[in-house]
Parts: C-alpha cells; structure tokens; sequence
C-alpha cells in the first residue's frame, strides 16, 4: 500500500526548480486517520477477451480488528478499528441486491 517507489531511468521525476528531470523517490503517509474507516473492495471488473462485465468471486478475509498503526509515519501507539458492519452483494456483475451486516456492539 505504502510501499516507496524508485522513479529513475524513464520514469524520473521532473524538478522545477532544476528544470530537469531526477532520480526521485515517491512514497506515501498518513498525517491523521479517521475515528470511522470505511474500506470499499471493488468486486467488478471488465474482461476485454470477451467484452463483458465480470463479478470477482475470490474468496476474501476479513479480519475482526485491524491495527493500521503501519500506515503512520512515526508512530508507535496501536490505531485498532473494530469490524462493525459488512455489506455483501449477492448476483452478477449485472445485477443482483445488496446485504448489510451489523454489529450490535455487545457479541
């Protein structure tokens, strides 16, 4: 997710104040999280063999708590999300309804 990447060779980065292109690395961090973590999984897709819409249908694990402290630069505390709902499509990539699953907060 956050991994760095090298920007070199054809790929370099191009520096305004040195109005040429250099060798770069670009990465990524996180300042502040949000209190509520909604993580949308695109479960669609486009096959261009056949032209056609395709609904994924790996099977996925979702974990219970989720510690996301990794995303952090600098930190050292826990950043724990708890898992409180799921919604769950059930049909094609064509159509199909949607499910909610919702923690009650006590189980």
């Amino acid at each position: 997710l956050l991994t760095e990447e090298m920007m070199d060779g054809d790929n370099q980065w191009f520096c305004e104040a040195l109005d040429r292109k250099v060798d770069a690395v670009r990465f990524s961090t996180f300042e502040k999280i949000p209190t509520i973590l909604c993580i949308h999984l695109s479960r669609f897709t486009f096959d261009y063999a056949s032209m056609q819409r395709k609904k994924v249908s790996d099977i996925i694990s979702i974990p219970e708590a989720l510690d996301l402290s990794f995303l952090m630069s600098g930190c050292s505390e826990s950043l724990d999300y708890q898992l409180y709902a799921v919604c769950l499509h059930s049909g094609t990539a064509h159509g199909g309804h949607y499910h909610a699953f919702v923690s009650d907060g006590e189980t």
